[in-house]
């Protein structure tokens, strides 16, 4: 194991007195550790060409939709999941939420990648997932959206999770019948712990929340302080107050300025103050939502940024496709509209390119999209585009209300996208897309969530090709480093990768790492890590098709 000199540019001081209570993570001795990857198992694919190992993997789960309680029964059109490593063995695990069953995980408890043992947890009706270090003791907790509330259950580093407890001490008391979706975390005030934000799409028809003000029919999101023993206070009635509550499906917390605090992003269903009933002259759509962090508190820029698309909106991919160093989404839809590829102009603007690059991937045969990531699929450089397709199981009158297949779109060098035929080839109810290398080879892999069905595990090809994984360390309170930002800087391009904790694809969270394919010939490069603290760490002559580990300086 070879060390690189490191370059401190900006010092972060003194950890906050705050988290001196905190257990600090196991973590590498060095600031920054360099590792070979896995070797390319035997008959792989060139990088871009998948095969699904759902089955040979054993990962049986059905996301069963079903759910019965005092009321009778009913479906729940949700199927979340994540891909992190809760047993601690620095492989990806598998967690799937179930509505109509137990939240399910495949841990591979140090039997090396791809080795899954499963298990189930006692805790029913999950929708969506998070799992993230709640309260910074090294060891990734557990945060679900189930039924009328949010609850997270604490992790042992070893894959155990203990019982549910509620995320936000006494919401069952305030507000009834919430259908709560996705989930994500980050350090909004910048105390060194990680906070959750909570998507909330509706509550119980005629309830009316005296919390937020909020109308009829219409759900409040909730914010929740992190601290050294996990969720420590409502932090709510911070949030931004808008005259009506949006029905929201994800909220994403990411730094889409540069000026390392994170902003908030909402995809929300459109909708209309005539509509509501409301005011009867008043027909024009309200849509996703953009707050930009002063510093001092969240201004809704939504309609300046020209973030504000009004569409059915449910997912999102978060990424720089075109390698400018700023941060781009891309938003979901469903016919007759169409989805955004939302390009980022600088000084928190946006404009739409989506049909210059043709990025829309709605048509017949593909109607509704839900999740939506970015993953460089053939490790060129340049980050691609999953698009997670499948009917919505309520009978709504869309064009096409069969299964339908997913779609890869991939980059052509920041200029356009084109579909790709890269073996991903399920045709289900698709719901949720995660990301993670799940064999440790160093391309990046796709698991697939299925409404009513098992998901879909999408291993990646490898070849000799260059590459660079990225895992942070972040200290105690936000230990996977959520916030800050990767760059890696060889082979004539400058890639960026955020490292987000939940807050794209819809339902569940990817793995909290940074993966980068690089052009051929490359063999070294320069790594530069931007933490949400202020400090920057930057590393030259890294080789090329490790697997990368840097600890904060603080």
């Amino acid at each position: 194991m070879a060390r690189w000199s490191l370059i401190l540019l900006l010092s972060c001081g003194a950890p906050p007195e705050e988290l001196a209570g905190c257990r600090y993570p196991v973590a590498p001795a060095e600031l920054i550790r360099v590792e070979p990857g896995a070797p390319c198992r035997d008959g792989a694919r060139p990088p871009g060409q998948f095969v699904d190992a759902a089955e040979l993997l054993g990962i049986n789960v059905v996301h069963e939709m079903e759910v019965v309680d005092a009321s009778g029964w009913y479906e729940v059109d949700v199927a979340g999941g994540a891909v992190a490593d809760l047993d601690g063995d620095n492989a990806l695990d598998l967690l799937f939420a179930n509505a109509g069953g137990r939240l399910t995980a495949f841990t591979t408890g140090g039997r090396g990648p791809l080795r899954y043992v499963r298990r189930e947890y006692d805790i029913l009706d999950t929708r969506g997932l998070l799992v993230v270090d709640l309260d910074g003791d090294g060891a990734r907790d557990v945060v679900a959206t189930h039924s009328d509330s949010g609850v997270w259950l604490r992790g042992d580093g070893k894959g155990g999770l203990g019982s549910a407890a509620p995320l936000v001490p006494g919401l069952d008391d305030r507000l009834e019948a919430q259908v709560f979706l996705g989930a994500c975390a980050g350090d909004l005030d910048g105390d060194g712990h990680v906070d959750v934000y909570i998507a909330n799409h509706e509550v119980e028809p005629g309830f009316e929340s005296e919390r937020r003000g909020a109308l009829p029919g219409f759900g409040p999101e909730f914010l929740v302080k992190g601290s050294c023993s996990g969720p420590s206070a409502d932090l709510s009635d911070r949030l931004p107050k808008t005259r009506v509550e949006d029905k929201t499906f994800l909220v994403t917390l990411v730094d889409l300025d540069g000026d390392r605090d994170l902003d908030l992003y909402e995809t929300n269903d459109q909708w209309s103050q005539k509509a509501l009933g409301l005011d009867p002259d008043d027909d024009e759509k309200q849509g996703n939502r953009l707050f930009e962090n002063t510093g001092a508190g969240f201004v809704d820029v939504s309609r300046v940024s020209g973030a504000d698309v009004a569409v059915s909106a449910m997912g999102a991919a978060v990424g720089d496709y075109d390698n400018d160093g700023l941060v781009d989404l891309y938003i979901t839809a469903m016919l007759p509209e169409a989805n955004a590829l939302l390009h980022n102009d600088g000084g928190l603007r946006f404009s739409d390119r989506t049909a210059a690059l043709g990025a829309d991937t709605l048509t017949a045969e593909h109607d509704v999209a839900w999740g939506a990531v970015f993953l460089d699929a053939d490790a060129d450089g340049w980050l691609d585009l999953f698009v997670a397709h499948g009917h919505n199981l309520d009978p709504v009158a869309t064009a096409n209300p069969d299964e339908q297949k997913s779609v890869l779109l991939l980059n052509r060098g920041g200029a356009a996208f084109e579909p790709g035929t890269a073996g991903l080839d399920g045709v289900r109810h698709a719901r949720s897309p995660l990301v993670g290398d799940l064999d440790r080879d160093g391309f990046p892999d796709l698991v697939v969530t299925n409404a009513g069905s098992a998901p879909h595990v999408y291993l990646n090809g490898c070849d000799s090709r260059p590459w660079l994984s990225v895992r942070l360390f972040g200290g105690p309170g936000n230990t996977d480093g959520g916030g800050a930002q990767v760059v890696v800087r060889g082979g004539g391009i400058e890639q960026l990768r955020p490292i987000l904790l939940g807050g794209d694809g819809v339902f569940g969270s990817s793995a909290p790492e940074a993966s980068f394919g690089l052009p051929e010939g490359t063999t070294v490069v320069e790594l530069e890590v931007r933490w949400p603290s202020g400090a920057t760490q930057v590393f030259p002559g890294v080789p090329v098709r490790h697997l990368v580990s840097v600890k904060s300086p603080g």
